[in-house]
């Protein structure tokens, strides 16, 4: 007679790296303080030729069906840096604020990470480029393609999210 493993159930963490035009999401499923699995990542993307406005429209939309369908029990986002372009500035905000409108419409709770904190949390150092996030992000998730850097971004967020709160803990 075998005695059954006992395993904690799945939470799924949904990672978000917000824009205007390219918001990256990254899905993992942790088990664990060190089982982490990979599930989606991608980027809900609205043209450029758009006015602003109906770009974020369109980018909530993606959004909104793309929790109804993952169903993630906890949300991260990279919060709001402070660049040299304000105009970039103000549209990240916009675009943190539609994400955090659909994440609430949902009843999810977000937690933010500055960028230098997933950077440190993933690659070791707060100043790693894009490209050895994704080298990183592939090499720890085990996956066989680099995602693209947005993705990638996303998916850094929501493994920070997991290493940090100990497992995938609550929220």
């Amino acid at each position: 007679m075998t005695a059954a493993v006992s395993r904690a159930p799945a939470r799924r963490i949904l990672g978000i790296d917000p824009g205007t035009l390219r918001l990256g999401y990254g899905v993992v499923e942790v088990f664990g303080p060190t089982d982490v699995r990979y599930v989606e990542c991608g980027i809900i993307t609205a043209p450029a030729r758009m006015p602003r406005a109906e770009r974020l429209v369109e980018i909530a939309r993606g959004l909104r069906d793309l929790v109804a369908e993952l169903k993630p029990d906890a949300v991260a986002m990279e919060e709001a840096f402070f660049g040299k372009n304000v105009q970039s500035a103000l549209a990240l905000g916009e675009a943190r604020g539609v994400a955090l409108l659909v994440v609430g419409e949902a009843a999810l709770t977000v937690v933010g990470y500055p960028p230098a904190t997933v950077k440190k949390n993933v690659v070791g150092h707060g100043r790693a480029t894009k490209e050895q996030i994704a080298y990183l992000i592939r090499a720890t998730l085990g996956l066989r393609r680099m995602p693209t850097s947005d993705a990638a971004d996303a998916l850094a967020i929501a493994l920070c999210h997991a290493r940090q709160r100990g497992g995938g803990g609550r929220p």
